[in-house]
């Protein structure tokens, strides 16, 4: 099961100021896409990614996740 936003931070061992400096953005941004108030934007995903030391991949499935939504079985 992919973990949240939040749980890859936490287990990167990075502090929301951390996070934000990488990004670019206040501890305030990241803690809304953490806990879904806002959408990630697409170009940090990478950043992230590399951050947190996951695939791509787990950061969108960690948003969908934050979100509270369910990971589309396909794309049309």
């Amino acid at each position: 099961m992919t973990d949240s936003l939040k749980d890859l931070r936490k287990q990167s061992k990075k502090t929301l100021a951390e996070v934000a400096d990488v990004l670019g953005v206040t501890a305030a941004a990241v803690s809304n896409y953490e806990s879904g108030m806002r959408t990630l934007n697409i170009m940090y995903v990478v950043p992230l990614s590399l951050l947190y030391g996951v695939a791509v991949e787990e950061i969108i499935d960690a948003q969908y996740r934050s979100l509270n939504i369910g990971k589309p079985d396909k794309i049309v």
